[in-house]
């Protein structure tokens, strides 16, 4: 059994903006509308027991170990072989952070992970990721940590709002299967045409760039970049009077944003089982009702009577029918029933607490250390 000091955990983040530590600052600039509140709050948890957290970069320098260094990436492929070869340090956790389309290099490589981490872990299930992975893994679950636990009052009180809103940076996925983005696009043109949606968010002065990280193989890529390819040129030609007609330019704040808007278009980056981002949360915070596509089995984590359910109408013109009839009293029920659910036993797989639980379970069993 080793006691309180003589165990490190490393981090490796999704992104080098987050090294030297950046991952756990509350007032680092990368801090957006408190998106780095759950590692804040797993560092603090594992230092109650006497146990640092680091970024990784501080573990391959060798600027801080310890005894015994617990090592996991949040989707990171670079450095865990190197980490591997030392004797001080345990590759303890791999999470499958992305979405497939935005890293099929990740995906590609998730057998060889799995055969040098001690667990995998995936919001998504074995037969969902097979195509991208190319054959089934022992996968363990896990959820995209959000940062709060109740609705930000006030925001959520806001009266005075328009109608609706998008909300996403201009980007484009490296592979398209069961993509999103382009259905961003279809929905902003028909409500753009129909008068009643303002668009926010990074680089849509611009074509669409590319998200992600990864090579891709010829397998994998198939004609998927070449469509995209012949898209963006057509894109601006296509979608240029819509975005010059409802672009409002970036969102400061995504919260302050929100609560402007009765309802937002809320539409996850792919369509995969398990895939439930802060999207649909963060307007639950804000008193926004979301239009939801995205998870096929979101029902499993989120009530329906919380969000307009996109699979129920045959086109936006019977969603934007629907909208437009319902009364306050309807609006006033979904945003209580998202009220109701964040304050819920049903919210727990998505709070910050759940996720310091897959460290601290991890550091008991491969340190027997007691955090």
């Amino acid at each position: 059994m080793l006691g309180p000091g003589k165990v490190a955990v490393f981090i490796d983040p999704s992104s080098r903006h987050y090294y030297r530590d950046e991952l756990f600052n509350p007032s680092s600039r990368h801090n957006r509308d408190d998106c780095l509140t759950p590692f804040i709050h797993l560092r603090n948890r594992l230092r109650g027991s006497g146990i640092e957290t680091h970024t990784a970069d501080f573990l391959l320098r060798g600027e801080r170990t310890s005894r015994v260094n617990m090592y996991f990436s949040l989707g990171i492929v670079d450095n865990y072989q190197r980490i591997g070869r030392r004797r001080d340090s345990i590759l303890s956790g791999f999470f499958a952070w992305e979405v497939p389309i935005n890293a099929p290099t990740m995906y590609r490589r998730l057998r060889d992970i799995a055969g040098r981490f001690r667990r995998l872990f995936s919001y998504s299930d074995a037969v969902s990721l097979s195509r991208f992975v190319g054959g089934a893994l022992a996968l363990r679950k896990f959820h995209i940590p959000q940062p709060f636990e109740a609705p930000l009052e006030p925001y959520w009180r806001n009266k005075d709002r328009r109608f609706l809103v998008l909300i996403n940076a201009n980007k484009r996925p490296r592979l398209r299967a069961q993509e999103l983005y382009s259905e961003r696009l279809r929905a902003l043109e028909y409500f753009a045409r129909d008068g009643g949606i303002d668009l926010y968010g990074f680089g849509w002065d611009h074509l669409p760039f590319p998200v992600g990280y990864g090579r891709i193989s010829g397998r994998l890529l198939d004609s998927g970049l070449r469509i995209w390819e012949r898209m963006a040129r057509q894109w601006r030609s296509r979608y240029g009077e819509t975005i010059a007609l409802t672009y409002r330019g970036p969102a400061e704040s995504k919260y302050a944003t929100l609560a402007q808007y009765q309802f937002a278009i809320c539409f996850e980056n792919m369509v995969l089982p398990g895939w439930v981002t802060e999207k649909i949360f963060d307007c639950f915070y804000c008193g926004t009702i979301p239009i939801y596509l995205g998870a096929p089995d979101i029902e499993q984590y989120v009530p329906s009577n919380c969000f307009i359910d996109m699979r129920r109408f045959g086109s936006y013109g019977d969603v934007a029918a629907f909208l437009r009839a319902l009364g306050q009293k309807d609006i006033h029920a979904y945003r209580e029933h998202a009220r109701q659910y964040l304050t819920s036993e049903a919210f727990r797989p998505f709070r910050k607490e759940n996720f310091a639980e897959h460290f601290v379970r991890a550091v008991q069993e491969d340190a027997g250390v007691g955090a």
